[in-house]
């Protein structure tokens, strides 16, 4: 085949060219023929390319050695690509994404007919121009901008539509160069050479899906919330079933000129059941301290039957009411502990089911009434001889038996209405997507900055009984953690396969793997 035939099929646009090579071997040489052949329902070479392409720049590379292929120049000494060779790549990959996304647009542009109202609205035209020699007929938006002292290109803008992968390439570029550029400054860059259909949708997609970007901003993931557990709806005494957390440090100080302050923590212990709240002062974390405090809170609300550690929410209601009410006065240890006792009043006296408007409803449940029969901030009534609860109109067993059937009633208003109020869901109301495993995470760290938040891969999940999952082990470089999902976010990568995932040999308590 001579290279004026090859430059006919090439400027027919019919399709990739194949070409077969065939050799015919004799005893003295070997004769070799290449056979071309031409088809129409092949994909387009350039376009599988794109694709196989990481960087928009690798890509303008490659295309630069096509086009020095296809004009036949001559061996350049040079083998850096000048700025020019990278523009006449740019325009001819656009040229042939248009002739691909807009084939018959294109048709009816140059037979100068009407397009589709999305189209027509820009009034695009086909532009001829050369560059070093080769013609381009692109695509243009016509608009209304001609008189305008803006570029050219500024003026009528290439028209691309925003589904290939060459344009997501092109927008990665854009917005790595502009400093990781938002959306709304990643549309006004991009107009200024392109007009994408769906323009803000397409840079919204590129900026959420940048690493570096949502490690500034990482969203958290989050599930459905679970049903509650048997030990939240059983009719039992408080504390029976109960969990406990640290909330701190808060300082205290000596009665004696010099002394440093000393660091102190504060335990609180939740009833599952009553949500009713004690505080126990800490002076340290460890094991001796855990068990000393653990000790008069047994003896003072009696033995529990399980207790459960961390992820309280009364933590924060103990800690906000402590700052506000302390600040930064410096209070010693007995000033503190009174201080505690009387938030445990306030958390103990707080509704934890909605009171009627009926005026005859009489007060509002509390975790008070489960405790003492009243709430723990209110004085105790008058008793006299005229009072209900005099010796003159009660005995004594009547009595008895009347504060049982109060103690009672409190129970059955805690099963009418606080159960019925932990029917709705306030928060997590939603199903998402659940965590897989080969997942890349990065985990939340309270008063750590986004950044560096530790990175991870989950290695294992954990589902709850509605089969969805609320748990995950993720390896990090510090080793193998457990958290709960709306700890962590996910990075909008690849994932591994699955396969290459490994479950862990030994996991202990501390959340690390066993060497």
């Amino acid at each position: 085949m001579d290279r004026s035939s090859y430059s006919e099929i090439q400027a027919s646009g019919l399709g990739p060219i194949r070409l077969k090579v065939q050799r015919s071997y004799s005893f003295l040489r070997t004769k070799t023929g290449a056979v071309c052949s031409v088809t129409k329902n092949q994909p387009n070479v350039f376009i599988e390319l794109v694709g196989r392409c990481s960087s928009f720049s690798k890509l303008l590379r490659i295309m630069a050695y096509v086009n020095r292929f296809i004009q036949r120049k001559k061996r350049q000494r040079e083998v850096v690509i000048s700025a020019n060779e990278l523009k006449l790549s740019f325009l001819r990959m656009v040229q042939i994404l248009q002739k691909a996304e807009f084939s018959s647009e294109y048709v009816k542009l140059e037979k100068s007919e009407c397009l589709s109202p999305h189209l027509q609205r820009l009034n695009p035209f086909i532009h001829t121009s050369d560059l070093k020699g080769v013609t381009f007929n692109l695509v243009r938006v016509g608009g209304r901008l001609l008189n305008a002292p803006i570029p050219y290109d500024a003026k009528f803008p290439l028209l691309l539509s925003s589904k290939s992968e060459f344009v997501s390439l092109f927008l990665r570029n854009l917005h790595r160069t502009h400093y990781h550029a938002g959306v709304k400054v990643m549309v006004s860059l991009l107009r200024q050479q392109i007009w994408l259909i769906n323009a803000r949708e397409a840079c919204t997609k590129i900026v959420r899906s940048c690493v570096n970007c949502f490690r500034y901003k990482p969203v958290l993931m989050s599930q459905i919330m679970g049903n509650l557990s048997a030990d939240r709806v059983r009719m039992e005494r408080p504390f029976l079933v109960c969990g406990v957390d640290f909330c701190g440090p808060f300082y205290v100080y000596l009665k004696v000129r010099g002394r440093p302050p000393i660091k102190t923590f504060v335990a609180v212990f939740v009833c599952f059941s009553s949500k009713a709240v004690h505080l126990e002062l800490v002076v340290d974390l460890s094991t001796d301290s855990f068990l000393s405090f653990f000790k008069r809170f047994v003896g003072r609300r009696g033995l529990p039957e399980k207790v459960y550690s961390d992820n309280e929410a009364a933590v924060k209601s103990a800690k906000t009411r402590l700052l506000r009410g302390v600040g930064n006065a410096k209070l010693t240890t007995d000033e503190l502990s009174t201080h505690l006792v009387e938030v445990e009043a306030l958390l103990d006296s707080r509704p934890i089911a909605s009171p009627g408007n009926d005026p005859n409803d009489g007060e509002a449940l509390t975790p008070g009434h489960l405790l003492i029969g009243q709430p723990l901030i209110t004085l105790p009534q008058e008793s006299g001889t005229g009072g209900v609860f005099s010796k003159a109109s009660c005995a004594y067993l009547k009595r008895w038996r009347m504060l049982s059937a109060l103690k009672q009633q409190f129970w059955d208003s805690w099963s009418k209405d606080y159960i019925a109020s932990l029917q709705q869901r306030n928060k997590w109301s939603v199903g998402c997507r659940d965590l897989e495993v080969g997942c890349l995470v990065v985990v939340h760290e309270d008063n750590v900055p986004p950044q560096r938040w530790l990175t991870g891969r989950v290695v294992a999940t954990t589902a709850g009984e509605d089969d969805r999952v609320h748990v995950a082990k993720v390896r990090t470089s510090g080793g193998v953690i457990k958290r709960a999902i709306h700890k962590l976010a996910l990075l909008p990568v690849h994932t591994a396969p699955v396969e290459e995932i490994k479950e862990p040999e030994a996991f202990n308590g501390a959340g690390m793997l066993e060497q």
